[in-house]
């Protein structure tokens, strides 16, 4: 009998999670919620390589270019923004940071910004433009699995 009222409040308990999981999943954020950034030319499809593209099936993104001179104050001005909606620094790797979207608990949806050298590829001409790659996540993500990117 205790075997089997363990078992009921164990499926109790899982039900009640992936129900609190399912109306975190219909909460998202999606990439048009995101606030605009400010100035820089989008770029239509990415310019992304095919490896990218598989890399980044999953996540929703848009494509900045900017000038290396205007790219570090209009950066901080859109991290200002994001500081205002209360989302959190979540890490960073390389020329890459995230922020934490908080989806309730210890979930988060993950928003990042990744710089890179523009036109893609340029490894050995310095440019004047970076290419500034805004990502979002399409799940959540909870506890120690949002500090694991």
């Amino acid at each position: 009998m205790g075997a089997r009222l363990s078992y009921i409040a164990y499926g109790f308990f899982s039900a009640s999670l992936m129900g609190c999981a399912a109306a975190v999943q219909a909460e998202l954020q999606h990439l048009d919620d995101m606030p605009p950034f400010e100035g820089g030319r989008v770029l239509s499809d990415c310019e992304f390589s095919p490896d990218v593209q598989r890399e980044m099936q999953g996540w929703e993104y848009r494509c900045v270019v900017v000038s290396q001179a205007e790219a570090g104050n209009r950066i901080e001005a859109y991290f200002q923004i994001l500081r205002e909606r209360e989302w959190t620094q979540g890490g960073t790797a390389g020329s890459a940071v995230w922020v934490l979207i908080p989806m309730g608990g210890d979930c988060a949806q993950i928003y990042g910004i990744v710089a890179s050298d523009y036109p893609r590829g340029s490894t050995t001409t310095p440019t004047s433009e970076i290419v500034l790659d805004l990502i979002l996540e399409r799940r959540v993500r909870c506890g120690e699995e949002r500090e694991l990117l």
